[in-house]
């Protein structure tokens, strides 16, 4: 829900040690020479727009060059980056990315499937690799042709030595003799290949040196700096604004979800809304909290791990370019994330309250509500900081949920506490924030109620027929039914908050492994790219 600019700007303000005037220069800068300052304002994602308020395919390709571009890096590796774009945003592409790399004066690596004529004039160097991984040649673009000629085989007149050298390592998998033909010539010229470089190692040939580092543009690399703690929290929490207030369409929806369902339950629990007796709402009145939890509870999880399955990629990629923490990013995330939750649980709270004759107080009902969307959220966050993508959030997620449902959803037959259950079942119930929440409002709303409270007469005939809940004289007595006389409102709603802090630390520790849990100085090269600068396959 960003815009172009926006992305730029806080990646530079991330990275660089530099000023708001230096900041925003850099940015114009790279946007002018990626061609992006037409669509500087357009909003990247599926979500942001149609037509031209949003950034087509090689405009958000040509974002991420410029991403990598904000400081100056020692190596530029790209992996396919013109697959899926038509032939002439591919040609912008890769321009773009081999005239940044002559002008910064660094060694780029790209990985490309059947480039087209201009874009194959532009390669120095390149590896040739064939099915299996087996290395077929490496070296200048304009001796390949000489080289293949020498071993038998001479490019057509007419044919683009890119797709001659395609065919070379091409196996036909339908017809069986055609493939053993192509297995043959490919093992020669592996075995050509492998035996001119022992030639090359024989005679002491140098190999390509990556460029002296006195003549590369090093006025940015000097300036890289982690940004202050509390100036990070400040970026990234603002970034999680934009992006919760313009998601507009989503959040009308779920404002629209949060009533209407309060409306729908009132109505199915028609025995709730005013002007019923107290002893013959005692039933409905527990369904409805049950329900009402249930829902909300659903609607938070789902949501967060939609939205941790779309950001993990964005998160990973950020924290290897050092921008920040997990700590950082979970912090911020929480502050944006849960208070927008508790608006529409209390939205949810206040509706079922206003269509309902409720007992317990509205405060207790919106608070309660909210605090058990926060543990629904969290508990999102700690599924989706262990997986990868929404499809496997989603997939892991709905069976951890039926479970907790399952396990904290009050049985209405009553509940013998002399049984000891499983102690799996009894660690689940710890962990349930349906559970939880069901008991606290069950406990706020039955605690101390009398049945002819409201002025109303009620006979023996409105109470429940059947299960724990037959019979019952009083709320006290609906309470110790369902087997919740020694516990409180306050100290259920503490294990709520417990709950919900335990999960933040779980999401802490799974970001921590899958986005890497070490913060180094950005001013630090990694010395694995500085060992790849040193293989002759640049792009200049």
């Amino acid at each position: 829900m960003l815009t172009a600019r926006e992305v730029l700007s806080l990646a530079t303000f991330l990275q660089l040690n530099i000023n708001h005037e230096e900041q925003q220069d850099l940015v114009d800068h790279i946007m002018d020479s990626l061609g992006l300052r037409h669509v500087e304002s357009n909003r990247i994602g599926s979500q942001a727009g149609s037509g031209s308020c949003r950034l087509s395919g090689g405009e958000r390709r040509r974002l991420s060059v410029a991403l990598e571009l904000v400081s100056t890096p020692r190596i530029f590796v790209a992996d396919e980056p013109t697959t899926g774009l038509d032939s002439s945003q591919a040609k912008k592409v890769f321009d773009i990315i081999a005239d940044a790399a002559k002008e910064r004066n660094i060694p780029c690596i790209c990985s490309i499937h059947q480039p087209r004529a201009s874009i194959w004039k532009r390669i120095d160097s390149f590896i040739l690799l064939a099915p299996g991984g087996k290395m077929i040649y490496m070296g200048d673009r304009d001796k390949a042709i000489v080289y293949f000629s020498r071993l038998g085989y001479k490019c057509p007149p007419e044919t683009t030595p890119a797709e001659f050298f395609i065919d070379l390592v091409t196996i036909d998998t339908e017809d069986k003799d055609v493939a053993d033909e192509d297995l043959k010539r490919i093992e020669y010229l592996a075995t050509a290949f492998q035996q001119s470089q022992e030639m090359i190692i024989n005679q002491n040939i140098d190999f390509w040196a990556p460029p002296d580092s006195t003549t590369s543009d090093i006025s940015l690399s000097n300036r890289r700096h982690n940004r202050p703690f509390f100036r990070r929290l400040a970026a990234l929490f603002r970034r999680s604004l934009r992006q919760n207030f313009r998601d507009f369409k989503v959040n009308c929806l779920r404002s629209l979800a949060s009533l209407g369902l309060a409306r729908l339950f009132s109505e199915l629990f028609s025995g709730v809304k005013k002007g019923t007796s107290l002893a013959k709402s005692v039933a409905d009145r527990t369904a409805i909290l049950s329900f009402g939890v249930i829902n909300m509870t659903m609607m938070s999880l789902m949501k967060t791990l939609n939205l941790f399955g779309k950001e993990k990629n964005v998160v990973s990629r950020e924290q290897m370019r050092n921008h920040y923490t997990s700590f950082d990013y979970l912090i911020t995330k929480a502050a944006a994330e849960f208070p927008l939750d508790m608006v529409f649980s209390t939205m949810f709270a206040a509706a079922l309250k206003h269509f309902t004759c409720l007992r317990l107080p509205l405060s207790t009902l919106c608070g309660t509500f909210s605090l058990m969307t926060v543990a629904a959220a969290s508990l999102g966050f700690a599924i989706g900081s262990f997986t990868d993508g929404v499809d496997e959030a989603m997939t892991v997620g709905m069976p951890i949920m039926v479970v907790l449902m399952a396990v904290g959803i009050i049985n209405p037959s009553g509940v013998d506490t002399s049984v000891k259950k499983p102690w799996y079942i009894q660690l689940l119930q710890k962990f349930s924030p349906i559970g939880m929440a069901i008991e606290s409002l069950v406990i706020a709303e039955y605690k101390g109620m009398k049945f002819d409270d409201d002025g109303q007469r009620w006979r023996v005939r409105d109470l429940p027929k059947m299960g724990g809940l037959a019979l019952v004289r009083n709320g006290d007595q609906v309470v110790d039914a369902l087997g919740l006389s020694s516990k409180t409102y306050n100290g259920v709603m503490w294990d709520l908050a417990t709950v919900s802090a335990f999960n933040l630390v779980v999401s802490w520790i799974g970001l921590s492994l899958s986005c890497g849990s070490h913060f180094t100085h950005a001013s630090g090269e990694t010395p694995i790219l500085e060992t790849i600068s040193t293989i002759e396959i640049t792009k200049r």
